[in-house]
């Protein structure tokens, strides 16, 4: 594939006789499940560090974080439900 992008006989990497095969399928979901949960738990918390620099009442922060906050874990589990829904 990365040898041949556009699929048009090209060389690239000089590695058109092997085939591409895929390590592992079946745990690949749940890796990136776990990768996509410890991202949005840590720009959780750095969008909180970063709000608190500027608003220095906590409420204030809180107030502050919804938006990404919402934006943050609708991406996670709209994510989520196209991986169990493909997956499961």
């Amino acid at each position: 594939m990365i040898s041949d992008p556009f699929g048009w006989g090209w060389n690239l990497l000089g590695a058109p006789q092997y085939e591409w095969r895929p390590y592992f399928p079946g745990v690949v979901p749940y890796v990136q499940l776990g990768a996509m949960i410890i991202g949005l738990l840590a720009s959780t918390y750095y969008t909180y560090r970063i709000t608190r620099e500027n608003f220095h009442k906590r409420i204030a922060t809180l107030r502050a974080m919804v938006p990404i906050t919402t934006f943050i874990v609708g991406g996670g589990l709209s994510f989520c439900s196209c991986l169990f829904r493909l997956r499961l």
